[in-house]
């Protein structure tokens, strides 16, 4: 590796007569050359790379009009007219989506998905990717991906075959890695932002997936200082490798936010995806793969490496797990209690699929919107919103309605819950109401059940469900971690000052 971040690399051969990828390559040198001018084009074009196809006076001609998005539209006009009939049959359809499969056939290749790639291409001082005669640069590549991916692009349409990019991984290390000496530490991303960032990617042995991107992390990059639990050992298992990066940064950030990032693992996510079994899959250890806070751990040595022992106070359990009835009468006068829960469920669920977080491949971390001031009224009122939304589920074969619970604008968890039939809730969703024995309502992800347990743990921001093992019950009680969740009136601390008050201790739970 070290020859190669000081020498000129030859990064892959995407193969030797492909003929889409080379249009997919002229397309990408042409786009390039219209927003960077780096040369004149065609005759005069003097670059060691792929001839650039278009002349400076057509790109000139381009910039004179109103062009479309960084000239997409124009460029691939031009080069259609002499697309190979293979390249034809690959990128059929509308103008727009023909764009679209071209460029998506380029940044499939699995080339880009696999996780030591990364070390190869950043650190590499200069790099190009080849197809048969045909060369661009690296730098070419990431720039035009960058603007692939950009909503203005106008490629985005929910109505075209949705487009495949780089994995956005290669964007972020971008902007933090040079072929100078690394950037400031404050321009890193974490390690546990890297990791979650790198999910999508491929490697032969999982274990890879922490140890080859150990160095692009703020905490890791210095292989001298790397600390004891994260040091690469392929004589440890899977299991134990991630879960002493679990326990590592527990510790190191005094934070439970980690805990959280266990969302990200498919069928883990708050909403079902289209791949996910009916069924959650909870792999073990199930808490394993920092915010402010302050984590108790408990001093015992734990015997099993899969097992996670955290302090904290168990609130109460989930009785039933319905839709929720969504009702324009929820917003007139709605309670800051019954407000606060709107808005989480229309930002984290989505409804009416306005956020697009679920459904693009495009989207990473930081993506989901964290706040919304969205006027919920407009949930009900505007054209493409909710009423738009359950026609398309509900307005051409007649279905049975679900069973819901409608929640009075004054919420009190001393009232009787409004039980009903509803179609005013998308098909496409889970119920995501949860009630509570003692009355309390929230939100919980789709792998919830019956029965799992609320707890407020220690150093956590959330209340976070477990699941108890019943065969561990009589002895040691043991505890799958399924998620977080939120449960009205006890996301501001307010359980934790009446446990204060009443000089109540905390009880240790094991999470297996």
């Amino acid at each position: 590796m070290g020859k190669k971040a000081d020498s000129e690399i030859l990064m892959y051969r995407l193969g030797k007569s492909d003929c889409t990828l080379i249009s997919a390559l002229k397309i990408l040198r042409d786009v390039h050359n219209f927003n960077i001018r780096v040369c004149d084009g065609a005759d005069a074009c003097k670059c060691a790379e792929t001839a650039h196809t278009l002349t400076a006076e057509q790109l000139n001609n381009f910039s004179k009009v109103k062009h479309s998005f960084k000239g997409f539209h124009e460029v691939f006009t031009y080069h259609k007219k002499s697309f190979h009939i293979d390249v034809v049959h690959s990128a059929g359809g509308l103008s727009n989506e023909q764009l679209s499969k071209l460029m998506s056939c380029l940044f499939s290749n699995l080339w880009f998905r696999r996780v030591w790639v990364f070390q190869e291409a950043i650190r590499a001082r200069k790099a190009f990717v080849h197809c048969g005669a045909d060369m661009v640069t690296w730098e070419e590549v990431l720039d035009f991906n960058q603007w692939f991916m950009d909503n203005e692009a106008g490629i985005n349409d929910l109505h075209l075959a949705p487009k495949i990019t780089m994995p956005l991984l290669w964007h972020d290390l971008r902007k933090q890695v040079s072929h100078t000496p690394l950037l400031s530490k404050s321009y890193q991303l974490n390690i546990l932002d890297v990791f979650i960032r790198s999910l999508e990617l491929k490697a032969t042995d999982p274990r890879d997936k922490l140890f080859a991107l150990l160095a692009f992390g703020r905490e890791t990059s210095n292989a001298a200082s790397l600390p004891v639990p994260l040091q690469p050992s392929y004589s440890k298992s899977v299991e134990r490798v991630f879960a002493d990066f679990t326990r590592w940064w527990i510790r190191e950030y005094q934070s439970l936010l980690i805990l959280s990032s266990t969302h990200c693992h498919p069928g883990r996510t708050w909403r079902r995806t289209l791949h996910d079994h009916a069924e959650p899959l909870l792999s073990r250890p199930t808490w394993a793969l920092g915010s402010d806070g302050q984590v108790k751990l408990t001093e015992e040595p734990d015997s099993n490496e899969h097992l996670l022992r955290l302090q904290g106070f168990h609130v109460t359990n989930i009785k039933e797990i319905k839709y929720l009835s969504l009702e324009p009468s929820m917003v007139e006068g709605a309670s800051k209690d019954v407000n606060d829960l709107l808005r989480v469920f229309d930002t984290i669920i989505d409804p009416i699929n306005d956020f697009k977080f679920w459904n693009s491949k495009q989207n990473g971390p930081d993506d989901f919107p964290s706040a919304t001031n969205r006027d919920l009224k407009k949930l009900f009122t505007q054209w493409n919103g909710l009423p738009d939304h359950l026609r398309a589920h509900w307005g051409y074969f007649g279905q049975p309605k679900l069973p819901a619970i409608k929640i009075p604008p004054k919420f009190s968890s001393s009232r009787v819950l409004v039980r009903c039939e509803t179609s005013t809730i998308p098909t496409c969703i889970d119920p995501f109401l949860l009630v509570t024995t003692d009355g309390k309502i929230g939100l919980c992800p789709w792998v919830a059940k019956k029965g799992d347990l609320i707890v407020i743990l220690h150093g956590g921001q959330v209340p976070y469900l477990l699941r108890p093992l019943e065969n561990t019950l009589d002895k040691d009680p043991q505890y799958e971690f399924v998620g977080e969740c939120f449960v009205m009136r006890i996301m501001y601390g307010e359980y934790f000052e009446e446990q204060v008050e009443l000089q109540e201790h905390p009880e240790v739970f094991s999470l297996i």
